[in-house]
């Protein structure tokens, strides 16, 4: 009986959120070229986590498996690298929001002790 069985995201999900739902249909799909634009490293991390997009991005969010956000700062639209600093936070699983060109794009980290 698989009625109880919980659903399984591989770790290589990538979920895209827009902000203007009007747009979808049922043949919509995420930007594939938005998801290779970004490039996020070390993962796991320890101390520093870099965010490197083609584009500029306008806000970034670091949220904890619980929901917690850790981490919320505006993206530096001249700078296309960015560090973030993690060392403090408790090692585990996060989830990282990057804002580019109206949409959003996250990727699964970890954060792991020094």
């Amino acid at each position: 009986n698989n009625l109880n069985a919980v659903p399984v995201v591989p770790d290589t999900a990538q979920i895209i959120i827009a902000k203007d739902t009007s747009k979808l249909t049922t043949s919509w799909t995420p930007s594939v070229l938005l998801q290779e634009l970004l490039q996020v490293y070390p993962n796991p991390a320890t101390n520093v986590l870099w965010v490197h997009s083609e584009r500029p991005v306008s806000w970034l969010r670091l949220t904890g498996a619980d929901g917690h956000i850790w981490l919320e700062q505006e993206g530096e639209a001249v700078l296309l690298t960015q560090e973030l600093s993690v060392g403090d936070l408790p090692p585990g699983i996060y989830f990282l929001q990057v804002w580019i060109n109206d949409e959003t794009v996250s990727r699964r980290i970890a954060i792991s002790s020094p």
